[in-house]
């Protein structure tokens, strides 16, 4: 069943008019092949007093009087159109200021934005997909996924003994002769991880002037 369009500020104008002008809420709503509470919401989002039907027709929990409302989350009267989220003729629950405040929590909630990323990165996908761009396939695991590792400790030591040689500015040098990141270099150094890849022990062998197999005597440790 197709969805129905959105209530446009005309038509929301025109309900108005009929539900003034004397039609009873069940009338409007099926004059304009809504529902009754469709109508209901956007009649109270207008502004009407509604007509009571002896059953309190019009009543609601947090009413709008005089095209204000009080916000349930920071209990302050604010304007109505606080309330009406961008590009919508709906009331929402709560104020601009704390749906603001509650998006932001829910950014700064690590599951939350891991799902938001993993909802993203599918969307996008799917973006892609439709404009015929070829699928990329990225390696997203820590460590380098399924690539060679070594232990950490023996180029962790010979890192730490050539910067000591070094003096000052030794991890800048390091980072430029291995092609590396600073970052990695600081991380290697103080043992961060409990393997590195092959490419980074690589890397950073040929930029202190050594052999990868100077620092991985071993050939048990190369396959560790």
């Amino acid at each position: 069943m197709p969805r129905p369009k959105d209530v446009t500020i005309a038509e929301r104008n025109r309900m108005v008019k009929a539900y003034e002008s004397g039609s009873s809420l069940t009338e409007v709503a099926r004059q304009y092949g809504r529902g009754q509470s469709t109508v209901y919401v956007h009649l109270v989002a207008a502004g009407v007093k509604l007509r009571s039907n002896g059953r309190r027709a019009g009543w609601r929990r947090n009413p709008i009087i005089q095209g204000r409302k009080n916000c349930p989350s920071c209990r302050r009267w604010r304007h109505i159109h606080d309330f009406v989220p961008d590009r919508r003729t709906i009331v929402a629950g709560a104020c601009r200021s704390c749906r603001k405040i509650r998006e932001a929590a829910r950014r700064r909630d690590p599951v939350q934005g891991a799902n938001r990323r993993e909802y993203d990165r599918i969307w996008h996908e799917g973006q892609r997909r439709a404009a015929g761009v070829q699928s990329r396939a990225f390696n997203t695991q820590r460590g380098g996924g399924s690539g060679m590792h070594v232990p950490i400790g023996p180029l962790g030591r010979q890192v730490r003994e050539w910067l000591d040689a070094y003096g000052p500015g030794g991890t800048a040098a390091l980072a430029h002769n291995s092609g590396l990141s600073e970052r990695r270099v600081y991380g290697v150094r103080n043992d961060e991880t409990p393997t590195v890849s092959i490419r980074v022990a690589d890397a950073l062998a040929m930029g202190m002037g050594l052999h990868i197999d100077m620092i991985y005597d071993d050939d048990r440790e190369l396959a560790a």
